[in-house]
C-alpha cells in the first residue's frame, strides 16, 4: 500500500561505490539513470531480471542494445530516455527533469560526479579499471556493488559464484590445447 511504499522511499542504506565513497540513497529504488558508456545496462537487466526502472541510458548504451540481444530479451529497456545526452555532453536539466532515484555512471569520470554532486544527485560510480581489467572480477565487482545498492547480497554472491565457475570451467577445459587447437 501508499504508506509503506512511502516508508521504503524515506529508508535510506548506506553504499560505498568504487570511487571510495559512501553515498546514502533511498532503500527503494524506482527510477535508475546509467549516464556513461559502460556495458552496465546489460547487468542491470541481469542483475534484476528486467530492464524496468531504467529510465534513462546513454545514446552509446541504446545503439548497442538495439544491435544486440539485449531488446530481445529485455524489451522495456527501448523505452529508456537517451535525450539527457546531446553531442556527447550531459544536460543535467534534462537528466534532472527524469527524477532519477539515482545515476549510475563512469567511476573514472570525476567532472561528471562533481556535476551530480553540485546538482544534488545521488551518484554512484562503477569502475572499469578494477583487478587489472580482468573482465570476471570487473563484472563480480558490479553485481557485488548492485546487491548493495539493491540489499540483495546474497543473490549478487550466487551470480559472482556463478561467472567464477564458468571462468574456471573454461580454463579447465582449455588449459592443455596448444594454440593449433584453439578456435580462431
Amino acid at each position: 500500500n501508499n504508506n509503506d511504499q512511502q516508508e521504503a522511499r524515506e529508508k535510506t542504506r548506506i553504499v560505498v561505490d568504487h570511487t571510495g565513497t559512501e553515498i546514502e540513497i533511498p532503500e527503494q529504488i524506482d527510477r535508475v539513470v546509467i549516464s556513461s558508456i559502460l556495458p552496465l545496462p546489460s547487468v542491470y537487466c541481469y542483475f534484476n531480471g528486467s530492464a524496468d526502472g531504467l529510465i534513462g541510458i546513454h545514446p552509446s548504451s541504446m545503439a548497442a542494445a538495439e544491435n544486440s540481444y539485449l531488446t530481445t530479451v529485455y524489451p522495456e529497456i527501448s523505452e529508456a530516455d537517451t535525450s539527457f545526452v546531446a553531442n556527447g555532453e550531459i544536460n543535467i536539466e534534462q537528466l534532472m527533469a527524469l527524477k532519477p532515484d539515482v545515476v549510475f555512471y563512469s567511476a573514472a569520470n570525476t567532472d561528471e560526479r562533481e556535476m551530480y554532486d553540485n546538482a544534488g544527485i545521488k551518484a554512484i560510480g562503477f569502475s572499469t579499471t578494477m583487478a587489472d581489467f580482468n573482465c570476471i572480477e570487473t563484472f563480480a565487482g558490479w553485481i557485488d556493488l548492485l546487491g548493495q545498492i539493491y540489499g540483495e547480497s546474497d543473490k549478487a554472491n550466487e551470480m559472482i559464484n556463478y561467472g567464477r565457475n564458468v571462468e574456471a570451467s573454461v580454463l579447465e577445459k582449455t588449459r592443455t590445447l596448444n594454440d593449433d587447437e584453439k578456435p580462431r
